[in-house]
């Protein structure tokens, strides 16, 4: 008897990493990847930074090449080869050599999809001109960042992660250049009102973001080359263009194999990614998985997934291992000129859609100790049930380090942590690494207070609203409340307040606002304890209200 054929279709993460771990565990397997690329793996996430020249060499995005695979791993590696059909009752591949044409046959004992998944091409009007490129794969990224030395006017189209990406590398390379998004905000995976002061900073930048547009035509030179995108019916200059709409699992050459879909249209799988089809396993993009709060499908294609759905694929079928990938969180980061932003499921508009009843609160915050140097500003906006007072999601974004808050928000969710369990996490503390109350902590016990009636809280958005039947008290100081404040107003000095409560309107509502929170919320406190029955504070403070203010142009 032979040895055990193992035959992984695609490379890249969940491909190489399936083969890699396959053959660690078990060195008597006969082991090939075949993949439609010409390399092996490669750090897809890097390459709008290697269009920006912030990468600058393009071997530097290649993690491993096929020689070492086959040389030092003993996997056979068949490159710029297609997978056009399988046939499971043979247990064969049918594949295409695109460099020469010709067409064979691979055999199989054990299968593994891992074909990811392509960049979407909407159907555009003249979209088969030239310049007009997608961004999917390193030779994508040559050929872009040729094009973008001696590109003057840009377009790119979609404001998910590679669009926001390749936007700011344009930007920073000095190229005029408008991000286009067909929804009504940009980064569609975050909550609206993150998105508007994520939009705000953008256009700060010199971004120009136009969302709630529609590309309709794009018209090309004599040459054949992109020179003008029809954008709501007005034309903007063009000599390069990026799609970046979203990605589609590649699963087209399964039809007729049996290997059921997902209801995402991914391939369906089990704890340990087996397919409908015995002996046929799925990894990586082209794999549905599971919201790790509601159980539902969801499809996430993250590099950093593809790479813990290889790893344990092979460990539990050539090792001794039981690790399950139990879901996802969806949990991102992406770096926005000199912001960050990340999240990590449920956002608000979700949890409200699966129909959980939700407390929010939106804090601003430092990274590190406010008197130690370089301290840089963070705003968390934190989710929880009210029932149960789980944590459902987050969201940290500014200036500083926003990446150690989130890790601790998905662990505490991944965990099924409460708020109060968030809150009472020992955390590390050094003023050059973290506040003696960390922003994540500072964060829960504001939504402590919420859910506690100590104090109640309205949304920016909501003051804007509704400014006529609101009393907003601002109780900053006298600098502050001239450098910005939101029209009507009225301007009363958290030291001056206890002396001058007379002044204040009883028959509204009274919304108590500070740059960040603290004064407004020990000022609420001290109207409530001074009988006013109808106080909040507004959530975020003036560090997060000016810059939405300034996006719905409220005058």
């Amino acid at each position: 008897m032979g040895m055990e054929k193992l035959l992984v279709i695609g490379g890249v993460a969940a491909g190489s990493k399936t083969a890699a771990k396959a053959r660690r565990e078990n060195n008597n397997l006969d082991i090939e990847i075949v993949t439609d690329e010409l390399l092996i793996s490669y750090a897809g996430c890097g390459l709008p930074y290697y269009v920006g020249d912030v990468i600058k060499e393009e071997e530097e995005l290649k993690i491993v090449d096929a020689a070492s695979f086959e040389e030092l791993r003993n996997i056979k590696v068949s490159l710029n080869t297609r997978a056009l059909s399988v046939n499971p009752g043979k247990k064969e591949v049918r594949v295409l050599d695109k460099e020469s044409g010709k067409e064979s046959v691979k055999k199989y004992d054990t299968l593994v999809i891992a074909t990811g998944a392509s960049a979407k091409k909407p159907p555009i009007k003249g979209i088969e001109a030239g310049n007009i490129l997608t961004l999917r794969t390193v030779e994508d990224s040559s050929v872009m960042k040729e094009l973008a030395a001696k590109t003057k006017n840009a377009v790119v189209i979609g404001s998910g992660f590679i669009g926001v990406e390749v936007a700011e590398n344009l930007v920073e390379m000095g190229i005029k250049t408008s991000l286009v998004e067909m929804a009504p905000q940009v980064l569609p995976g975050y909550d609206y009102d993150v998105s508007l002061f994520i939009k705000n900073h953008m256009e700060e930048k010199g971004l120009n973001v136009l969302v709630n547009s529609t590309v309709t035509e794009f018209k090309a030179d004599k040459n054949g080359n992109v020179e003008k995108a029809v954008i709501n019916g007005k034309e903007v200059p063009a000599d390069h263009v990026v799609i970046a709409v979203g990605v589609k699992p590649n699963t087209d050459f399964l039809s007729g194999s049996g290997i059921e879909l997902g209801d995402t249209g991914a391939v369906k799988v089990d704890e340990n990614f087996r397919t409908s089809v015995e002996d046929i396993y799925a990894a990586g993009d082209c794999v549905e998985s599971v919201n790790l709060i509601t159980g539902k499908p969801a499809w996430v294609p993250l590099g950093s997934t593809a790479n813990k759905m290889g790893r344990v694929l092979s460990a539990n079928k050539y090792g001794k291992s039981s690790d399950r990938l139990a879901g996802v969180l969806c949990t991102m980061i992406v770096k926005v000129f000199d912001i960050s932003a990340a999240k990590t499921w449920l956002t608000e508009k979700q949890a409200l859609s699966e129909g959980y009843e939700i407390e929010t609160v939106i804090v601003p915050g430092n990274d590190t100790a406010g008197y130690y140097p370089g301290f840089k500003e963070i705003i968390t906006k934190l989710i929880v049930d009210k029932a149960s007072r789980r944590v459902l999601g987050g969201q940290v974004f500014g200036w500083g380090v926003v990446d150690k808050p989130i890790d601790v928000l998905v662990t505490a969710i991944t965990l099924k942590a409460t708020v109060d369990d968030l809150a009472m996490l020992d955390l590390a503390y050094a003023p050059p690494f973290s506040n003696a109350m960390a922003s994540t902590i500072a964060s829960a016990n504001t939504l402590k207070n919420k859910l506690e009636g100590k104090v109640a809280g309205i949304h920016p958005l909501e003051v804007f609203k509704n400014m006529d039947d609101l009393y907003l008290l601002d109780v900053r100081t006298d600098e502050e409340f001239e450098e910005w404040h939101i029209p009507g107003s009225v301007h009363i000095e958290n030291i001056n307040l206890k002396q001058r409560t007379g002044e204040i309107d009883r028959d509204k509502k009274v919304v108590v606002i500070c740059k960040r929170g603290i004064r407004a919320y020990n000022m609420a406190r001290l109207l409530m304890a001074e009988g006013f029955s109808d106080v909040c504070i507004m959530d975020g403070g003036i560090v997060y209200a000016e810059p939405l203010w300034n996006q719905l142009q409220i005058n």
